[in-house]
Order: C-alpha cells, then structure tokens, then sequence
C-alpha cells in the first residue's frame, strides 16, 4: 500500500473497517453477528505463498517462533498454527479439468486432532505430533479459473462435500467480485480511485432487488426493472479486506494484509479449532482476492512456492 493512501489513515479517523451488526428479519440469520475477528494475512521468507490466522494471537505467536512449534501442541486451540495456505499450482495439460477450466490454486488447512479423534476427512499428512495430538495439513480448496466473453469465474471446490463449489466471478476491467453461498448473494466491492492506490475490499451481502453476474438472465431482466441505487445495493456490510495496515518494514515475516469478518459467537476462538464455516469460507475467498491483487501488480501469477518450505513443513 502506498505511503499517501498510510498517511490518509493515520490523520483521518474513520470507521472504515465497521462491521454491522444486526437481527434484522430480512438479513439471513448466519448473518446476525455479536462479534468479530481480525484475521491476519502474512508472508514467510524464503516461501512466496500465503498464509492467514485465525486471530492476531495466533499470527504473534508463529511470528515468535517462526514456524509451527511443538508448543503450539499444548494448546487445545493450536493457537499460533495458521488457518489455511494458499499455493500456486505449477502449469500443467492436466489441470485443464473442462474446456478452459484450469486448476491454478490450491488451498490447505490445519486441523488438529487428538489420538482418540477420528482424522480429517481430507486427503492430508501429518506434519507435527506429540503423545496426544496429531496436526494434519490437508487440501481444503482447489480453485478453478475460466475466461468467458463477459469476464472471469472462480470455481472454489472444497473437499467438504457439504459445501461442494462455489463461484467467485467478476468483469473484465472490474475489480468487484460477486459471489453465492447457500443461495445468498454477496458482492466483495472496492472503490474505484485514479488517484490512490487502493485494495480496500468490503464484504457485504445483497439486496435480493441488486443484480449479481450470476444471476440467471430471466432474473437480471426482473432486478432492472426496479432499478436499485447504488445506496440500496447492499443489506449488509459485515467483512473487510485491506493491505493498509501491513508491516512497512521488513522481516523474516510481515503482515501483508488484513480480513476482519463479523461472527455470531460472543467469544471467537483464538486458534484453528471451533472457527465457523462461514469464516473459513469467505477466508478462503479472501486469500484468493490478495493474490489476484498481487498479479494485477506484478502481472504474472505471484506465487509459486515448491509444496514444501522449511517454514510450514516440518
């Protein structure tokens, strides 16, 4: 993030990362939040993927040790493991799964189980372990891309058969991203500005009257009609993503952007275990945005990494 748009949010106080809170009837109740959670984004020397947190504690506690540590073990929470790791894919005929449906990225979480629980439905290895404890690292995610005419699609296929696909798509030379989970729209929106370089995503739900791109066209044809305004696009805005607040200078790991979501429960969970679908959903999401901000910058696909690191595998 550039240094105008950092000084822009030192001097101006705002409340820009506000999460709405509500129980309004006509907002689906997964969506009734009480609290929040502060996910941090970070990148490790010497492995170019990514990885996110499950809360600010757990990102300063790996940033302590600067791996996963058998101490994190102790914790029945895992605190200082991160959530998931995004990786590129490495070009291959074989990720073609259908026409131009290509496999580019692939998401992997951490689930920690102890010896009397059954191990993670997802393919997965076993990275650390102690007389009690098993942490497995296993493929959550893989995400498709396909170009159309109108634009280009994400397919996220999840390895939870609950959850199967779920699109991500957005319009050439457009930046938003509209999405649908359990039959709800949401749009990841951010400001257009030919003056500061901004990646400030926010999250929100849909007025059912707005047009999403994935609409069929008998339904985009009926929400014209109606001719929603800008103002009244969104019922909700309950999740931000931004770069603005990551670390300016360097290390051997820095936060590189930041997620902060909305949740129901009271008292979030610091760690990897008890963190609601939802989140890890739109985290997954999240990290697919960052990247697409990283090669829209660099202008080729931003990470590589080897399957392995000495940081993450142990």
């Amino acid at each position: 993030m550039g240094l105008v748009t950092r000084l822009k949010k030192t001097v101006l106080k705002d409340d820009r990362l506000r999460i709405e809170k509500t129980t309004a009837k006509n907002i689906p109740d997964f969506l009734h939040f009480t609290s929040e959670r502060h996910l941090p984004i970070a990148q490790i020397f010497g492995d170019t993927s990514r990885v996110i947190f499950p809360s600010v504690q757990a990102y300063d506690m790996f940033k302590t040790f600067k791996k996963l540590d058998h101490s994190f073990l102790k914790d029945n929470n895992g605190v200082g493991i991160p959530l998931f790791r995004i990786r590129s894919v490495e070009w291959n005929q074989s990720n073609f799964k259908e026409k131009n449906k290509e496999l580019v990225y692939q998401i992997f979480s951490y689930e920690l189980r102890t010896l009397s629980e059954v191990p993670p439905y997802m393919d997965g290895e076993i990275v650390l372990s102690n007389k009690e404890v098993n942490l497995y690292k296993c493929i959550y995610c893989d995400i498709y891309k396909a170009n159309s005419s109108g634009g280009t699609t994400y397919f996220m296929e999840f390895k939870d058969d609950s959850l199967g696909e779920i699109p991500m798509i957005h319009r050439f030379q457009y930046r938003d991203m509209d999405t649908n989970i359990y039959n709800w729209n949401f749009r990841w929106h951010v400001k257009f500005s030919p003056i500061i370089e901004n990646d400030h995503y926010k999250l929100g739900y849909l007025n059912p009257d707005t047009v999403s791109l994935l609409d069929a066209p008998k339904i985009v044809e009926d929400k014209k009609l109606l001719k929603v305004t800008k103002n009244q696009r969104f019922k909700l805005v309950f999740g931000h993503y931004t770069s603005e607040d990551s670390d300016f200078f360097p290390s051997s790991i820095i936060k590189v952007a930041d997620f902060t979501i909305g949740e129901k429960e009271v008292v979030p969970s610091l760690g990897i275990r008890d963190v609601p679908v939802v989140t890890k959903i739109f985290s997954c999401q999240c990290l697919l945005i960052h990247i697409i901000e990283l090669e829209k910058r660099s202008g080729e696909r931003a990470i590589n990494a080897p399957y392995n690191t000495p940081f993450i595998m142990m």
